[in-house]
């Protein structure tokens, strides 16, 4: 089992804090070629699940159903960052998730056409390859929290 740190759980909460975190979102088509695109709010369902708007990403849609790839960035001045690996796991646009997204997008002047759900399959530090919970720095991202 792959999950999110709590560090970047406390960094994906609904509210003001989001502004202050930034999130790429990265896919590619059916022939490798790369799409990224910068996200506005993105939300811990759990720590194994992440959900965020569509807005006019149809691109960004038509990949992750294709493919059903993704790799997202997470940074929080100075240095707090990780990198999480996922796959597409449902487009939703009715429901609770639909409404609590619509109304977290309000506060970003956004209107939302949809949800994304994305399920976690690998997360590694970013933050200059320190690990979490070690003392120990590496040159390489590793994979952290498998079980």
């Amino acid at each position: 089992m792959v999950y999110i740190p709590k560090e970047i759980m406390d960094l994906l909460k609904p509210g003001e804090t989001q502004k202050e975190v930034v999130k790429v979102l990265a896919t590619a088509d059916d022939k490798g070629v790369p799409h990224a695109i910068i996200l506005g709010p993105l939300m811990a369902i759990d720590e194994e699940t992440l959900a965020f708007g569509i807005i006019w990403a149809s691109t960004t849609k038509k990949n992750l159903e294709t493919t059903k790839n993704a790799c997202i960035i997470v940074y929080k001045p100075p240095m707090t960052a990780c990198r999480v690996h996922g796959t597409f796991e449902e487009y939703v646009t009715s429901g609770p998730l639909f409404d609590r997204y619509t109304d977290e997008l309000k506060k970003w002047d956004l209107e939302c056409a949809g949800v994304i759900k994305i399920k976690v399959t690998d997360v590694c530090s970013a933050s200059g390859g320190k690990r979490w919970g070690e003392d120990s720095y590496s040159s390489k991202s590793v994979p952290l929290y498998s079980t």
